[in-house]
């Protein structure tokens, strides 16, 4: 029973990331209303209205080449403050083929842009219809207030062309060490009751 007692102080006294099973939107764009608040973007990128640069509704963000020789990027500034196991759904459609000296990577950040992590590479793509991506973060995003994400592309001529559209990133709440150590005293509580009643 001491055994049972100290593995609930262990448990609930040093490891305050449990995590709740709902999932909820953290930050999501359709691209309807131009660039969210906070992106920032350079070279060619742009939100185009029309029915090929969406996937949905009227808008959808879009680039085509060439890009600048340093790279084109768009930047998105997503802190996950307070949520933790992120997920980025969204679409792309690659518009024009993507030869083999393209490259497109969807990137984030986790220290305000000095280390980019890569989450998906788009090269040697031929144009298609769009295609949903669901992605995972790692622990290092969790409950971040410096977490970013960016798209950066280079694309060597006007015949090449890549859109996305309807970003959705979703984590679980991250409760507060505080419940947690509450939660992980009641049980305790519990347990020692337990072992009393069974001791008489």
């Amino acid at each position: 029973m001491l055994g049972i007692v100290a593995a609930v102080v262990l448990v609930f006294g040093f490891f305050p990331l449990s995590l709740s099973a709902d999932m909820i939107e953290v930050w999501g764009t359709g691209f309807e209303n131009d660039l969210p608040p906070g992106a920032n973007a350079d070279g060619n990128w742009r939100v185009v209205q029309s029915t090929a640069s969406a996937y949905d509704g009227l808008r959808g963000l879009d680039i085509t080449g060439p890009t600048g020789s340093t790279g084109d990027v768009i930047f998105f500034p997503i802190p996950s403050t307070g949520y933790g196991n992120l997920i980025l759904d969204g679409w792309s459609k690659v518009r024009e083929s993507l030869e083999g000296n393209d490259l497109v990577l969807l990137q984030f950040t986790v220290d305000d842009g000095q280390t980019w992590e890569t989450l998906a590479t788009y090269a040697n793509q031929i144009a298609g219809e769009w295609v949903s991506f669901r992605l995972n973060f790692s622990e290092s995003a969790d409950n971040n207030p410096e977490l970013a994400l960016r798209l950066w592309a280079s694309l060597s001529s006007g015949a090449d062309r890549i859109g996305y559209d309807d970003f959705s990133l979703r984590g679980q709440v991250v409760p507060e060490p505080v419940t947690l150590r509450l939660l992980g005293l009641g049980v305790l509580i519990c347990v020692c009751r337990g072992f009393r009643y069974q001791s008489r």
